[in-house]
């Protein structure tokens, strides 16, 4: 049986705003331990995938609205004709509401460039048909060819898609098992959210056009993600190299990136002031129960969040005679850690990952 490899990534972050609001623009919260914010991982994701400067070369796209992708690719559409690039779309990805699939689907532009060229080649060996017809919505494809071609258009070299997966309930042929996995933040203390009371004020009259408040809620987070290495090499064709560079670029993007909610006005983006990850035998594990006893809202708050973090993992060791892993941990200002000998720099740990 093949041992699994997990990387690990754990981050204690300082955020002077809200970076990630419920549907009422408020702070998220939950009780644990007390009341905590916290920013959810499809907005972790969201911005790691968009925000920042890419996974990798092959860029991946989530969009409803393939049809208009396609025809803005395909060069030989029967005169430009939607109906016939929508019947092929439906065939292939699932049922349709006017110009929208019913569920959006998530592809690499590698594999979208496969389906454009595949329905260009179906309309020009079906052209007389298509002319023929008394409408142009006919798609010729038998279920056992779709199930066949979905095998030979899918598996992207996308990193983002290998990563994050994607699940299509209308055709299950497409579907990829994520290889990385994130968590919620959890703030290591509990929060109690401020107003802000703000006016819009009226340059040529010099009035008041609008009053409000919106909360806000300084914080220190716990973060985690990981990534199966054994998945995201599957996900890549087999190709251990990709994988590699593909863990290295997260990494990168995982540090540098937080979500853009309300940055116009309560700009927040910082980085982490601390950081582990953890290379290791086995499955992913998180350390958010250090910090179910919240951490003192104080002068030392992130200063005590990374002692009693270290503290933990340490303790989990210990008493679970779990094996230490190979570890490296990331931290400006700080003069050491209790889990190295030396700190490390992010390029030396994204090159230590390469190897």
């Amino acid at each position: 049986m093949k041992t699994l490899k997990s990387i690990e990534i754990h981050m204690i972050q300082a955020v002077p705003t809200v970076v990630n609001r419920n549907q009422s623009s408020e702070p998220k919260y939950v009780e644990w331990g007390g009341t905590r914010g916290y920013i959810s991982s499809q907005a972790l994701k969201y911005a790691v995938r968009v925000e920042g400067e890419g996974l990798g070369d092959v860029k991946a796209v989530r969009t409803k609205f393939m049809v208009g992708v396609i025809l803005d690719k395909l060069k030989n559409t029967q005169g430009g004709d939607a109906e016939i690039i929508k019947a092929y779309v439906e065939r292939i990805f699932g049922s349709m509401k006017e110009d929208a699939l019913t569920n959006s689907v998530f592809l690499g532009e590698d594999e979208i460039q496969r389906v454009v060229d595949f329905i260009d080649g179906q309309i020009e060996a079906n052209r007389l048909e298509f002319s023929k017809a008394k409408t142009k919505t006919k798609a010729t494809l038998e279920d056992a060819v779709i199930k066949m071609m979905i095998g030979e258009l899918s598996n992207s070299m996308s990193v983002e898609v290998a990563l994050f997966g994607r699940m299509m309930a209308s055709n299950k042929d497409w579907n990829v098992d994520a290889a990385a996995y994130f968590s919620d933040t959890i703030t290591t203390h509990n929060i109690v959210p401020n107003s802000d009371f703000f006016t819009q004020r009226d340059d040529v009259s010099n009035g008041t056009e609008h009053i409000g408040d919106l909360l806000n809620a300084p914080a220190v987070h716990y973060r985690m993600c990981s990534v199966d290495m054994g998945q995201l090499e599957r996900n890549l064709g087999g190709s251990a190299q990709a994988a590699q560079a593909g863990v290295a670029r997260l990494l990168d993007q995982v540090i540098k990136t937080l979500p853009k909610g309300k940055s116009h006005g309560k700009f927040g983006h910082t980085l982490p002031g601390w950081v582990l990850v953890q290379i290791k035998e086995g499955a992913a594990l998180s350390y958010a129960n250090a910090f179910i006893k919240p951490v003192q809202n104080n002068a030392f708050l992130f200063e005590n969040s990374v002692d009693k973090l270290e503290k933990h993992i340490l303790e989990q060791e210990r008493v679970y005679g779990l094996a230490v892993p190979q570890r490296f941990v990331i931290a400006p200002g700080r003069e050491g850690s209790t889990l190295v000998d030396t700190l490390s720099t992010l390029p030396e740990v994204i090159a230590a990952l390469g190897k």
